[in-house]
């Protein structure tokens, strides 16, 4: 126990009333969609709502009983990562034992229950409809989305100094490189640093098979190799197994040279992207770099609360078509992304997304990474990506790296 309240006493617990705040928002949303209680497996929900990963189950009710947090592993820990004055937490041997209590507190008799089917596996999904027998099962999982892209003064200060940290990564990326070394070799000197920063090194993503390397390290020809993830650059990756990231590539001059890193800080992360180069960029690779800058500088100045990330989206298409590049914009031709930005928090592609298809108003304290970027086949890639908080009037950087290409 001892060994565990070191544990404790090392890391960053947020206020109470910010996981009271959490919980009540997500009670007033269960009670506006007339749903009598949740049930709450995924990691990133369950730390969202207590502050602990442990494994179990989080059951939140439209009324004001507190929270149940039943766990499975490891009981002391979660108590202690947690505040039990506010959040019930109760050892459990298997899930089963859960269904037992929401007898035991009324709940079975219940009609209508919230699950994040988007988040369990389809057996688990399963499962769980047979304990529940008649009742109606919910959706809850864009709901939860929804609430977690609207960040609190707390939230915002974890992804101010997880940014400070991409901030020190990206200064120190020319001093590790040079021509003829891989690009695992860059990424593994980028890697060490950063966890001597304290970065948590696993980067999550939402979706079916997503997975991101951290950081995202291509030069040259690996920016233009597409890929099966939903991003706009993939590269070669170690292997097929892997297929996306650094490569035994060498790195050349005169070639670009992708960082694309994330910071964190307490699972909250920021996700910025950076042109490096060994010399000097190609006049047609330099020229669409500069139009992702003015890109960049027309969401800076012109975006604001209230507006839709659809029609924002359109604005930036009017920007690449005025330089005839709609082709290589955000992949290459069949390779392209519908999306130009995403939100970022305790995952990397969070609520809002900008994009053709997304009908989403932008909100204050909505963070997103706004991403324009350029594929050139037998190239490479060029691009940036910088994080903003929506505010009233205007956005607000995270990060304070220059945007400027860095020549080595």
């Amino acid at each position: 126990m001892n060994i565990l309240k070191e544990i404790e006493d090392s890391f960053i617990k947020p206020p109470k009333n910010e996981l009271l705040m959490r919980v009540s928002n997500f009670k007033k949303l269960l009670e506006s969609k007339n749903i009598d209680y949740a049930l709450i497996f995924y990691n990133v929900n369950l730390f969202y709502f207590t502050n602990s990963i442990q494994r179990g189950c989080l059951l939140i009710t439209d009324d004001d009983a507190k929270p149940y947090y039943f766990v499975q592993k490891h009981i002391d820990r979660a108590k202690l990562e947690t505040y039990s004055d506010l959040i019930e937490v109760i050892e459990i041997k298997k899930i089963s034992e859960v269904f037992s209590y929401l007898k035991e507190l009324g709940l079975m008799d219940k009609k209508r229950v919230g699950l994040e089917l988007g988040d369990i596996s389809a057996s688990f999904f399963i499962n769980l409809k047979k304990s529940l027998k008649d009742q109606e099962i919910v959706d809850i999982t864009y709901d939860i989305l929804r609430l977690r892209s609207i960040k609190s003064e707390f939230e915002l200060s974890q992804m101010r100094e997880a940014s400070k940290m991409s901030d020190k990564i990206f200064s120190i990326v020319p001093s590790f490189l040079k021509e003829g070394m891989t690009e695992l070799e860059l990424a593994g000197c980028i890697q060490a640093e950063s966890r001597k920063l304290g970065n948590q090194e696993i980067i999550r993503m939402r979706g079916f098979n997503n997975e991101l390397t951290n950081p995202h390290v291509l030069s040259g020809i690996s920016g233009a190799i597409p890929s099966a993830g939903d991003v706009p650059l993939s590269g070669y990756g170690p292997s097929s197994a892997i297929a996306q990231g650094a490569s035994l590539k060498k790195i050349k001059r005169e070639e670009p040279i992708i960082v694309d890193y994330a910071g964190s800080q307490n699972g909250y992360i920021n996700d910025e992207t950076r042109v490096f180069v060994i010399g000097k960029l190609p006049k047609e690779l330099e020229r669409a770099y500069w139009i992702s800058r003015e890109i960049i500088e027309f969401v800076e100045t012109h975006v604001k609360e209230g507006d839709n990330g659809k029609d924002v989206y359109k604005e930036i298409l009017k920007i690449v078509e005025k330089y005839d590049l709609l082709d290589h914009f955000m992949g290459y031709k069949k390779g392209r992304v519908r999306f130009v930005a995403h939100g970022i928090g305790l995952v990397l592609n969070e609520f809002p997304i900008i994009a053709d298809s997304r009908d989403e108003e932008l909100k204050e304290n909505m963070v997103f990474s706004i991403e324009p970027k350029f594929v050139f086949p037998q190239k490479g890639a060029v691009g940036i990506e910088v994080d903003f908080i929506v505010k009233k009037d205007r956005l607000e950087r995270l990060s304070s790296f220059p945007l400027d290409i860095v020549s080595v």
